[in-house]
């Protein structure tokens, strides 16, 4: 064994405190001894940028927030197509952004760089045009899931899968086929090798399915959610799944229920907590703490705020701060340290 001296450490949060494992303390400016075994380093990260939705025209705009500190969202960027019903996820480096309708649905993808506030640049396109599709992802690949295909055969909705790796710019290819078509009222999450998501409308559902980034093929049965429930929002640690808000009935009533899975466990969720206001339509991202819940509607209003969570604790939410402006009808939301990565 050696001596290290260590002069600065903070956690992905960007807060002072141990990082390595092994050592339960450390101070800023210490030597100490390496403990024998795996090391693990991570910088100071956490943030999370939300935007588009909007109904019929959508936005551009982009706000972000410091998941690990409460506050209101503050000015990113913008978008080069302001679309609602659009997908996203990420890498611990890039935002990627697809589809939606406006005047017209459309195939574009874009990207943004996490660290950096700044409008989007060309990704690639996707297959066709699809909206109300989410997307899941992790650290290195992305897949989109379901969605409403173009006006040429509207209401017409989809059971494959596309997918991106997140590192290289390109046009979407198929992964592989959903165990039914969901239009995409249906939640996403993920693990660093789980794609997971749950509900839809249309018809009303409460399945889960998942897939495994690293292989290309089908989704597979993971269990129920308590209730049918269409967008709802989905955010994860790495080891858990918690899904919040949507609309269990035909009717414009919404539901503040949060239930968790264990991601690495095949089985139905469970009761976590409520949600301030009962919503649908939002969007959830986290950190591999905390997780937070953003925009979207408390019919008919959209809404401005955001609600966090500990994902580790079962419990009802608490207020995290505003937007910049109201995000509602699936707006998309992203950050570099979502589900573990």
């Amino acid at each position: 064994m050696s001596d290290i001296k260590i002069n600065n450490i903070t956690d992905r949060s960007g807060s002072s405190g141990p990082v390595f494992a092994g050592i339960s303390t450390v101070s800023t400016s210490a030597f100490m001894v390496m403990p024998s075994g795996p090391t693990e380093f991570r910088g100071g990260r956490g943030r999370a940028v939300i935007g588009a939705g909007g109904y019929p025209s959508g936005t551009t705009g982009m706000d972000y927030v410091e998941i690990a500190t409460t506050g209101n969202g503050n000015d990113f960027g913008d978008l080069i197509v302001g679309n609602y019903g659009r997908g996203s996820f990420s890498s611990s480096t890039r935002g990627v952004v697809g589809g939606g309708a406006g005047a017209s649905y459309v195939t574009s993808i874009e990207y943004q760089t996490i660290s950096s506030q700044g409008g989007s640049q060309d990704f690639g396109d996707l297959i066709r045009g699809y909206r109300f599709f989410r997307g899941t992802s992790n650290n290195n690949r992305g897949t989109w899931m379901g969605g409403q295909r173009t006006s040429t055969d509207y209401n017409k909705f989809s059971s494959i899968i596309h997918y991106n790796d997140i590192a290289t710019l390109s046009d979407a290819n198929v992964f592989g086929s959903l165990t039914v078509s969901r239009q995409g009222a249906n939640a996403t999450l993920s693990s660093p090798t789980r794609g997971i998501t749950a509900g839809d409308q249309d018809p009303l559902r409460n399945s889960i399915e998942y897939i495994t980034f690293a292989t290309f093929g089908n989704g597979l049965d993971f269990g129920d959610l308590s209730t049918v429930r269409a967008n709802a929002a989905g955010l994860s640690s790495n080891t858990r799944g918690v899904f919040g808000g949507g609309n269990p009935n035909s009717s414009p009533n919404n539901t503040n229920l949060m239930e968790y899975i264990t991601i690495a466990t095949l089985g139905n969720a469970q009761n976590f907590g409520d949600l301030i206001s009962s919503q649908n339509s939002s969007m959830g991202t986290s950190n591999n703490i905390r997780g937070i819940f953003c925009g979207g509607y408390t019919t008919p209003t959209e809404i401005n705020v955001i609600e966090y969570i500990t994902i580790a604790s079962t419990g009802d939410a608490t207020d995290f701060g505003d937007l910049v402006n109201s995000k509602g009808y699936l707006p998309v939301a992203y950050s570099d340290s979502h589900g573990g990565i």
